[in-house]
């Protein structure tokens, strides 16, 4: 009954394709920072737990290359999950820095 506690989290780069950049758990909580975070140019941005990249990547296009975007995550495989993202053009992906932390 308790084999929770000895479970381990598989993290090859197979699982971690599995991961939707935007996961249903955490979605109405992004649109939500999505809608009221006040957003300007030449911002600079610290998401801390960016995972997979949601919402880091939609700030990163709304914000544009004028802005500083820098996703922090423990997870060793979503940095380069992140780094994969073509949804934006290249110059917008260039301002963003990830890190594992």
């Amino acid at each position: 009954m308790q084999d929770y506690l000895s479970y381990a989290f598989n993290d090859d780069e197979s699982s971690v394709s599995i991961f939707d950049e935007l996961p249903l758990w955490s979605a109405p909580f992004g649109l939500l920072l999505l809608k009221h975070f006040e957003l300007a140019p030449f911002m600079t941005v610290v998401y801390i737990g960016s995972g997979a990249g949601f919402p880091l990547m939609e700030f990163a296009g709304r914000l544009g290359s004028s802005a500083k975007l820098y996703g922090v995550d423990t997870w060793a495989q979503a940095n380069p999950r992140q780094s994969e993202d073509h949804t934006l053009p290249p110059e917008e992906r260039r301002n963003i820095g990830l890190f594992r932390g």
